[in-house]
């Protein structure tokens, strides 16, 4: 259509604005017109949606969305009117001109006041500094289109007084053309037109600028969760690998307890029936007296199943609890890291001087935080299994004490073999056995307690290692949120 326009304006002779009749000039406006229609067409060209679920972006680009499309079609609407009636010689003025003459009213209205609301939802979301930058456009546009009016206005007289002198002369002839619709009405109408294309491309930049802020705070958006989701799993992973840990830890400690006692002494049983018990059974009662101490033993270091059960108790406590620290760890992130992300987006759709370099100087550092915490977590999970694995070698040496209970005593079995009479060495060896076994069931007990607490203290610290990762990612969230500010206000040189 646009191209067919052109052909009928640049034709020789030239039917010019509704008459019969050539007027010169005419073709610079009918090309500036359709000019300015692909400008108008490029105010509402940029078209995507928004993906992130963020109240605000919507609301602004909806209101954006709104203005740019109104403009573009109404703005197409005059720019194509006047091409058309540019090319136009039925001698049918009004039917002509009036349509052109609606088309400025539509859009000079909606510059001026009929575009209020969506500006009002802008601002309201995004501040005054896209409204500002519409409204200094707006201005312009309502200046350029009543000029439009005023010469489209002399034109249609000058036009009409040359058809009415004519009479029933068609074409028209020139000279009354010329008489009547005089360069200087052409030049006003060309000059307006012109200033009208010269004022569109501001308003494009600030509706392309704005509405590329919006999709890229969505997309930081959509990315920043998707940071937030996958740093939370990872912490999840490593509350999980921690547990895992736990039950390998759990069952090398019930092993090496096992070994550590049953292994030496079930030798020492053995070299104690071979060497010494043949010699110990000739005394009388021999049996009666010492089969319950052994008894007794074979229970503290053959098969311990109340160290083991002390063991499984504070070690499942522990480990459910310390499984479930990261429990609501991505709506922490949210609730935290929110009102940065909130004000940090409001520096980039509110399109102000400083928002580009504000959102650049920022947006890396939210996703920094995550990671942090993400590496603060592992180190805790890292802390306590370090201090675990210290421990076990703790562990190792109350289990040889313990040990060292029973090789006593079996020393001492060797000192009485070597009386003539053993029964002489019975008493001593039972008074000796009462005080080795106080000895064996005090460090057993303390063995209990150290596990029981161990499990209790590296439960705390780490809770509250992990509260302390916590707490470092609100206070960056915090800080954060006091820099964006003071970098929104003075930008580039915001005050040490």
């Amino acid at each position: 259509m646009d191209e067919i326009v052109l052909q009928i304006a640049r034709a020789e002779p030239r039917p010019d604005f509704a008459v019969n009749g050539q007027i010169s000039g005419t073709a610079t406006i009918t090309s500036l017109a359709l000019e300015t229609k692909d400008l108008f067409t490029s105010v509402g060209a940029k078209v995507f949606d928004l993906s992130g679920g963020y109240t605000r972006l919507s609301k602004v680009k909806t209101a954006m969305d709104t203005i740019a499309t109104k403009i573009s079609k109404a703005g197409e609407t005059f720019t194509q009117a006047l091409a058309s009636l540019s090319t136009n010689n039925s001698n049918n003025i009004a039917a002509n001109f009036d349509p052109v003459f609606s088309a400025i009213t539509a859009l000079r209205t909606l510059v001026t006041t009929g575009l209020q609301a969506e500006q009002n939802v802008i601002s309201s979301n995004a501040e005054t500094a896209i409204t500002s930058k519409i409204a200094d456009n707006f201005r312009a546009l309502a200046a350029a289109l009543s000029t439009i009016s005023q010469a489209l206005t002399a034109l249609r007289n000058g036009v009409q007084s040359a058809r009415n002198a004519a009479g029933n002369t068609n074409p028209i002839p020139a000279a009354t053309m010329r008489r009547f619709v005089t360069s200087n009405l052409i030049t006003n109408l060309t000059i307006a037109v012109r200033q009208l294309k010269s004022d569109i491309p501001s308003l494009v930049y600030v509706v392309t600028t704005t509405l590329s802020s919006l999709q890229n705070a969505d997309q930081f958006l959509i990315s920043i969760t998707a940071e937030a989701q996958r740093r939370a799993t990872e912490v999840g992973v490593l509350a999980d690998n921690y547990g895992g840990f736990i039950d390998t830890y759990v069952s090398s400690i019930k092993t090496n307890i096992s070994t550590g006692l049953e292994t030496p002494y079930v030798e020492l049983q053995a070299d104690y029936v071979a060497d010494l018990e043949p010699t110990f059974q000739l005394s009388t009662g021999y049996d009666a007296l010492f089969d319950p101490m052994f008894t007794t033993m074979d229970a503290i270091y053959s098969d311990d199943t109340d160290i083991t059960g002390v063991i499984d108790t504070a070690f499942q406590v522990h480990q459910q609890a310390a499984t479930v620290l990261d429990n609501n760890l991505l709506q922490f992130y949210g609730n935290t890291v929110c009102k940065a992300l909130q004000d940090l987006i409001q520096v980039l759709i509110i399109n102000g001087k400083d928002n580009g370099f504000c959102y650049s100087k920022f947006f890396t550092k939210v996703f920094n935080m995550f990671v942090i915490h993400t590496y603060d977590a592992g180190n805790c999970y890292q802390l306590e299994i370090t201090r675990f694995e210290d421990f076990h070698a703790g562990l190792r040496s109350i289990v040889q004490l313990i040990l060292h209970d029973i090789e006593d005593f079996i020393e001492l079995f060797e000192g009485c073999s070597q009386f003539t009479d053993v029964a002489s060495c019975t008493s001593y060896l039972v008074g000796e056995y009462n005080t080795l076994l106080a000895f064996t069931l005090t460090k057993r007990d303390y063995l209990k307690q150290i596990l029981e607490k161990e499990a209790e203290a590296s439960l705390l610290r780490l809770t509250a290692c992990f509260a302390n990762s916590k707490h470092l990612l609100m206070v960056d969230a915090e800080e954060m949120v006091v820099s964006i500010a003071v970098c929104k206000e003075f930008g580039a040189v915001a005050p040490v």
